[in-house]
């Protein structure tokens, strides 16, 4: 099993993994326990799950929906994996667990995306609607000599890929000039090029991340939900060479979005949108960045990264792309006060 994390630092070069994506190998020790019922027992009743382990953080989980997150509903936390009560963390992290019902250590993904970065977990137990878990969830750090963490993203996302390998999996479709290599898809211009997901997703309750970097400025490229290269409806993140490289939301009605944009350059970003059905988000970096009320999306969903730039050589790479579940609002999990051994 692989273990990914995810490193997005302003001004990296875009270059196959490089402060990117990490690659290790991973044991699965993942457990049982817990009842998940929302309710919580407070967080200092927990047993601890492993006295290797020195520090726990307490995860409130509140569900701001009416209706129920399910067991296996991922949720994003945002923690400083490199705090001072995590100070000896490993090079990759591997100390830092998301741990259930004090037995279940958790397949769990690290966004290095921050301040603060964000690590993402399914949910064991289901949490009613209007509820916050407390006391069924902890973060665990502070071990220098932890084993490789469960942490496999297609354990913990719907849908996963990393454009590992030389030759495009049977989930995409390409249309043009896509390479493969490096670990990243590298989509070329004139004509557009891009893939398309083979497989359509329902439209409410699913989110897709990528990430992405163009090779030079003012260019016109952008991924997200669409299921024509040029034709509405659409929920996309799309940069725009009129407006000097700056992404903004594309939408329904075929109108950008008011939301404001901003201008990232070449430097690669985790990009995420989220589809509630009549309504939607855009995520920059895992963080909530825009939301709006939209009508007409359609009932399915194609996943798709494009370069639409046919009039220069200026190509367009994608290092991952994930699925995952959705609801409005998201979660809020926090992270409460560090306990000790």
């Amino acid at each position: 099993m692989r273990a990914w994390l995810i490193v997005i630092v302003a001004g990296c070069s875009f270059n196959a993994r490089n402060g990117i994506i990490v690659d290790t190998n991973s044991s699965d020790t993942s457990g049982g326990g817990g009842d998940g019922s929302g309710s919580g027992s407070g967080s200092g009743d927990a047993a601890w799950w492993d006295t290797s382990w020195q520090t726990r953080f307490p995860i409130a989980i509140a569900n701001g929906s009416s209706d129920p997150l399910p067991a296996g509903f991922q949720v994003g936390l945002p923690f400083d994996v490199a705090a001072a009560a995590c100070a000896s963390a490993t090079p990759l992290h591997d100390d830092i667990r998301v741990v259930f019902g004090g037995s279940a250590d958790l397949p769990r993904v690290i966004d290095l995306v921050g301040p603060p970065a964000w690590t993402w977990f399914r949910l064991a137990a289901p949490i009613a609607g209007g509820a916050t878990s407390t006391g069924d969830y902890f973060v665990y750090c502070n071990n220098p000599a932890a084993p490789a963490a469960s942490a496999d993203p297609a354990t913990v996302f719907d849908f996963f890929d990393d454009f590992d390998g030389t030759t495009l999996g049977s989930a995409w479709t390409p249309t043009g000039t896509v390479l493969v290599g490096g670990g990243l898809i590298t989509c070329g211009a004139f004509p557009q090029s891009g893939v398309a997901s083979t497989t359509q997703y329902a439209a409410a309750g699913v989110a897709m991340d990528f990430v992405g970097a163009p090779a030079g400025a003012n260019n016109f490229w952008w991924g997200g939900f669409q299921n024509t290269a040029d034709s509405q409806p659409w929920l996309i993140w799309y940069g725009d060479q009129d407006t000097q490289f700056r992404f903004f939301p594309s939408v329904a009605n075929g109108q950008i979005s008011v939301g404001s944009a901003f201008s990232p350059g070449i430097v690669p970003h985790l990009y995420g949108v989220e589809d509630y059905g009549n309504s939607m988000m855009w995520r920059l970096d895992d963080t909530p960045y825009f939301a709006q009320t939209e009508a007409g999306l359609p009932t399915t969903q194609t996943l798709r990264l494009w370069n639409g730039q046919s009039n220069t050589n200026s190509t367009v790479a994608f290092d991952s792309v994930r699925v995952r579940q959705a609801i409005a609002p998201p979660p809020a999990a926090t992270a409460g006060s560090a306990e000790a051994r």
